[in-house]
């Protein structure tokens, strides 16, 4: 079915529609059915009229045989009703209807189902567009390589196999892929410059001319995304998608659930975007019957040696997929650690080509050059018959058997400044012919052209020595290419004679021909980079000049980019006229002011700065800039939407500073407080660029090394007083919010913080932008601890599911090694031995099991009467201890390698079950955490308590030793950590106490630099805590409770606080000292309100009472006045104007209003659906105004208990006027009614 002969009817019944209908049309009003009749027919006729306009329905075939269908019904109707009146003479006499009743009836019922039917049909197909957009759009959402596709601009160039050429390994492959049965893999795998990426592109094309590619990825090292694995499997799932339309419908539903898993590991990536979408597909598409083929190209050139591996090891699995056969071309060079991935696969999962051993080779090569030099032949115009069959053939032996000698040979002879016969000669000289040939060969060649275009005088040479170094040694080592127009700007060099400097290496660098335009210089083949950094040209006396110092190199190129964003970088660089503009509103065209070589330079100039091994010492180039130019890159960063890679490069420059370095201390203290300064801000940074000098600087605190470098009065004149900020930024770093985490720890290189969760789950986080990398899933229930080995960063997690499971957790992707069983029961805690040869698990079947991780050997260890909470191995090996919910602790002497235990201790003295235990790092103390609210410092030689530390307030839920030994942290049940110092506080005071989640902390973990504290909470939140902040001393009398509400008085000079402490204590807003504390409820102070005159202030309690107080300064403190309001709670309160009237919004929804002077409730005003969370009085004190939680806001004539009028929340700007004031939404808020 095709929109042709949809028209076609549309055209009938049109033309029945002109032809018939204006004899009718005469009838109109003739009778009541006729009329019903003559409206059906029009309606019809404007129906038509609408599907021609739409005529296409989006090539939607259901949508256009339902189409067709109900105009071809249609049009049968109206012939009839035609045929019926045409030639009656007497219609037009008698003016009378040639229909009885039931016929019309009938004739209105069928041309309304036609038009129902048509009409559906139009809904289909418009159902239809919305979710082809709706497909469009979310396939944009998920992050893809474009240039890493076959036929992707980048690549446009490229060349594919010339025909006659790789005739038999083109036929092996192409029989490969036909097949129904074979191995899933095929892998050719060659020498660099063997022609792989040429047979990559031939296969690519030969299988989209069979409709059999599915997906592409073209790995091409030193290009952007191109280089990394990150984006390679949701570049292969968005392709996969556009395939199989079905398949989208199973990733789109992955996303929706977690929408960061295309940022997660390769195997989670995989199994979601890939493997299971496609396990979920049926059968019966047209698409699933043929073969799909994925082409991966140069995959040696992915940077991760571990990413590679796990690349061939996931992308085996596709031969388990059924409804879909799928099979993956793949090339690379032979480099080791690629051959160990293919060992591993089982066998019969891949078929292989030494593509350099090929005998064809110097078939092919010649067929090659023969076609490369005719068409510089016929270009440039040389004799019909050059070059002869002879000078093919040397070509020919000195290429063999590497494509891309030869291709560099007719890039050479090609060059369009040269006389192409020269070139030959040159190539072909006799004393260069007798060395071995090789790409080491070649290249020198090249770099003699250099030489000798120069001349022969010594400072000709130099100069031309430095600018190659300076300009292809940056060339070679940039994250990703640039233009000659970037090249110059970012290398402040003359764009003319970056031109002529790169133009005599086009036989070996892609250069455009328009030195104006953003198009990228590219290195044709990685070996040339190869060539120019390795050892071999270092040690050519000849060709030494021309070697790169790559660290060097990196070094030279972090000092260009600093140096180009100290000439550019600037406040409000794109000249914006207000600070409040979100990014989403910035035009996305930054060109103008953040050129792409700034741009480049700002996110990659500390990846060049580390890479260069620079020492970051204080006064150098870099502390300056940081000092000048920080918010400047943070805004570049945020407006080139780099802003997690900048929170990154932040952590990223912080760990690699020596801060025992006496050079280095300021740097430190200025990038230590830039991360702070960063963590705090991302978001906002991220959404308003330009509050990065409003808000950021502002809030800071008033010791942050930024605030005093931008000082926020000279940053924020118009802001006539700024706010009252804490001293320093806290323990407090960052918190992830929204997931239920059971246990916290970190990798051992500190870079990743591991979450274990309820659904047996275990996710992997950055600690730079706290970005989550990896998620697997690893039990089949809750998690309850996690460890990982001394040596290896080999991970154990302990389950409810009764086991305990291995994973190597050193490389992005996450690899089960073995799973323990034995246990009857929970296994709620697990430990390593010191030398990472055993393991100990605490179980609820009472028993402590001690495993062999090298063998199946295992020892049950019996003693306990109660679930087994906690184990903990000694630092010497030889004694273990666990705790149990009968309140003690056993130690046991072990032997690991004889996997052998026996009990020689009990300890004793917990009144509760104990939650936790922890050995110091000389292993002299065994720290025990027990629900009986201490923690028990034992000497391990003796059995007895030397300390007992008092939780204050809650059961201990987990405790750590710092790595160092020197800290002791403890979570409690109350919501707070406690750490307490070993050392230099031997008395019962804590260093510091860490609050901030809401309920139960449950577990805590120390980094392995002992810097940060990570804590989870059954409040949903997993926080950071800076451990090696020390809480000031105030000398203030604040409260001692949780803060329920604040309140500023009218004339914003006072705070007025309400607490679970029972008081309430008013602020000086402009030094934060407390000028008084009221005291007299006997529970929590709810809510707190200041009259209009600001004299009054009302505190209402849980116990029930609201008390007045009088507060104005010139009036000695009395007794508050008291209202008994026994019957329900009060959450919000105001003032009329004159003070006699207090409105009381309460827990049981209706609104109150109570008169001061008698002391008695006036009226009651009732109506709201849910709580009332704000009140306010109009100016006079007439109109009284309630605002609930059901979205409503209710006007009442105060004096009468009138309800005036109500409004939903979306109506209010066209319902109301407010007058300045009332644009705070609480007490003392003003209206004015509206206006006739």
């Amino acid at each position: 079915m095709d929109p042709l002969s949809v028209t076609a009817s549309i055209i009938a019944i049109t033309q029945v529609l002109g032809a018939g209908w204006g004899l009718y049309a005469s009838l109109k009003g003739a009778r009541e059915d006729a009329d019903k009749l003559r409206h059906e027919i029009e309606s019809i006729g404007d129906l038509v009229t609408h599907v021609a306009d739409r005529i296409e329905l989006n090539g939607d075939q259901f949508a256009l045989t339902k189409l067709q269908d109900a105009l071809e019904r249609c049009h049968t109707e109206l012939e009839k009703l035609k045929d019926r009146l045409e030639g009656r003479k007497h219609l037009k006499l008698f003016r009378r209807l040639p229909l009885s009743n039931d016929e019309i009836s009938k004739a209105v019922q069928c041309l309304g189902n036609s038009k129902s039917s048509i009409t559906l049909a139009l809904n289909i197909g418009q159902t239809g567009l919305l979710w082809k957009i709706d497909r469009r759009a979310f396939l944009d959402r998920i992050p893809v390589v474009r240039a890493a596709l076959y036929k992707s601009y980048d690549d446009r160039f490229e060349s594919k196999c010339l025909s006659g050429t790789r005739t038999k390994l083109l036929s092996e492959i192409a029989q490969w892929a036909d097949a129904v049965q074979g191995p899933p893999i095929f892998w050719v795998r060659g020498i660099a410059g063997a022609g792989k990426s040429t047979i990559s592109r031939t296969v690519a094309g030969n299988c989209e001319r069979k409709h059999q590619l599915a997906a592409s990825f073209f790995f091409k090292k030193g290009e952007e995304g191109r280089g990394e694995a990150r984006e390679f499997f949701p570049t292969l799932a968005s392709q996969l998608a556009s395939r199989f339309p079905s398949m989208l419908r199973n990733i789109q539903q992955v996303i929706e659930e977690n929408s960061q898993i295309p940022y997660l590991d390769l195997e989670s990536q995989f199994t979601d975007l890939i493997y299971k979408p496609l396990s979920q597909l049926q059968s019966s598409q047209s698409s699933l019957n043929s073969t799909n083929i994925l082409i991966i190209d140069a995959l040696d050139e992915c940077d991760n040696e571990a990413d590679q591996q796990a690349i061939i090891s996931l992308l085996g699995r596709l031969k388990e997929i059924t409804p879909v056969r799928m099979r993956t071309f793949l090339t690379s060079r032979p480099e080791q650690s690629i051959e160990f991935g293919f060992g591993e696969l089982s066998q019969g999962i891949y078929q292989d080509v030494v593509l350099h051993d090929s005998p064809d080779n110097d078939h092919d090569i010649t067929v090659f050059l023969k076609n490369e030099l005719s068409k510089i032949q016929r270009n440039r115009f040389l004799p019909p018959r050059w070059p002869d069959d002879n000078v093919i053939q040397e070509l020919t032996q000195l290429a063999a058997p590497l494509f891309i000698i030869a291709a560099i040979f007719c890039r050479f002879i090609g060059d369009r400044n040269r006389d192409p016969r020269k070139q030959v000669e040159i190539l072909l000289q006799p004393h260069k012919s007798t060395q071995v040939p090789s790409l080491g060969r070649i290249y020198p060649q090249i770099l003699d052209r250099l030489t000798v275009d120069q001349g022969s005088e010594s400072n000709t040479q130099g100069i031309l020595v430095v600018d190659f170094r300076e300009l292809v040694g940056t060339i070679i080592i940039l994250a990703s290419p640039l233009s000659i127009i970037s090249l110059a700007f970012l290398l402040s060099k003359d764009r003319e004679a970056v031109y002529c400097t790169l133009r005599p290496l086009s036989s070996v660098l892609d250069i455009p021909k328009d030195p104006n335009v953003e198009t990228p210089v590219r290195i044709f083949h990685s070996s040339f980079r190869d060539f120019l950094l390795g050892e071999d040209l270092k040690n050519k006396s000849q060709y030494h000049q021309f070697w790169i110092n790559e660290i060097e190199a990196h070094k030279s190129l972090a000092s260009r980019c600093i140096e180009v964003m100290e000439g550019n970088l600037k406040q409000n660089i794109c000249n914006l006229p207000d600070y409040g503009i979100p990014k989403s509103e910035i035009s996305r065209d930054l060109g103008a002011f953040l050129p792409p070589g700034l741009q480049y330079a700002c996110r990659h100039w500390i990846d060049h700065l580390i890479q260069g091994g620079d020492q970051l010492i204080d006064d150098s180039r870099m502390h300056k800039f940081l000092q000048q130019h920080l918010l400047h890159w943070l805004e570049a960063m945020s407006l080139i939407d780099s802003m997690p890679k900048a929170v990154n490069m932040v952590t990223a420059i912080h760990s690699r500073i020596k801060t025992d370095v006496d050079e280095s201390i300021d740097i430190s203290k200025l990038i230590r407080d830039a991360e702070r300064f960063v963590r705090q801000n991302q978001n906002l940074i991220n959404v308003a660029p330009l509050q990065l000098y409003v808000s950021a600087i502002m809030f800071s605190p008033a010791q942050s090394l930024i605030r005093q470098l931008w000082n926020p009065k000279d940053m924020i004149p118009w802001v006539s007083r700024l706010p009252k900020v804490q001293d320093g930024w806290g323990a407090f770093l960052q918190t992830l919010e929204g997931y239920m985490v059971n246990v916290v720890a970190f990798s051992r290189d500190g870079r990743l913080l591991i979450t274990a969760h309820a659904d047996g789950t275990i996710w992997f986080w950055s600690m730079g932008s706290m970005a989550l990398c990896y998620k697997i899933e690893a039990h089949e229930s809750l998690v309850h601890a996690l460890v990982l080995s001394h040596k290896t960063g080999v991970l154990v997690s302990a389950s409810r599911d009764q086991t305990l499971k291995m994973w190597d957790a050193t490389t992005d992707v996450i690899t089960p090694l073995r799973t323990f069983r034995g246990h009857k029961g929970a296994v709620l805690d697990v430990a390593y031995s010191p030398d990472d040869k055993a393991l100990a698990s605490a179980s609820t079947d009472q028993t402590v099991i001690l495993w062999c991780i090298d063998g199946e050997s295992r020892k049950e260890l019996c003693g306990h009467e109660h679930q087994v909470t906690a184990v903990a191995f000694a630092p010497n090996g030889k004694i273990l201890a666990s705790g149990s919910k009968d309140g003690t602790i056993i130690l046991w002497n072990v032997d690991v390698k004889k996997v052998t235990g026996a009990q020689f201790r009990k300890l004793s003295g917990h009144l509760s079950w104990i939650s936790g235990i922890a050995f110091s790092l000389g292993g002299e103390i065994l720290a025990s955490a027990s629900d009986d609210t201490t923690v028990r410092l034992w000497d391990v030689d003796a059995g007895i308590p030397r300390r007992i530390l008092e939780a204050r307030g809650g059961s201990v839920q987990s405790i750590t030793f710092s790595p160092d030994s020197r800290i002791l942290a403890l979570a409690s049940n109350n919501g707070k950590i406690t750490l307490w110092d070993l050392v230099e506080h031997a008395d019962s005071t804590p260093l510091q106490t860490l609050e901030g989640h809401r309920d139960s902390v449950v577990s805590v973990a120390f980094s392995p630099n002992g810097r940060i504290l990570a804590s989870s909470s059954t409040d949903r939140t997993t926080t950071l805590w800076d451990a090696t902040w020390k809480t000031p001393v105030h000398n203030r009398d604040g409260h001692t409770d949780q803060v329920r509400a604040v309140e500023f008085s009218p004339d914003g000079k006072t705070l007025a606080s309400a607490s679970n402490d029972r008081t309430v204590i008013l602020w000086d807003v402009d030094d934060g000292t407390p000028q008084r504390k009221l005291t007299g409820h006997q529970s929590w102070v709810i809510a707190v309100a200041f009259s209009t005159c600001g004299k009054l202030l009302a505190s209402a309690s849980d116990d029930r009472t609201i008390r007045v107080w009088t507060i104005a300064p010139e009036t000695p403190p009395r007794a508050p006045q008291v209202l008994n309001v026994r019957d329900y709670e009060v959450r919000a309160m105001a003032f009329s104007p004159n003070c006699d009237v207090l409105a009381l919004a309460s827990n049981d929804q209706p609104v109150r209003l109570w008169s001061m002077v008698a002391n008695v409730q006036l009226r009651r005003l009732e109506g709201h659906a849910r709580l009332v969370d704000i009140l306010g009085f109009s100016p006079g004190g007439e109109i009284l105004i309630a605002a609930s939680q059901d979205e409503t806001i209710w006007l009442w004539e105060s004096i009468t208990g009138e309800l005036l009028k109500t409004f939903k929340l979306d109506e209010m700007e066209t319902a109301l006027s407010f007058s300045d004031d009332a644009l705070k939404q609480g007490n003392g808020c003003s209206l004015e009614a509206p206006k006739d």
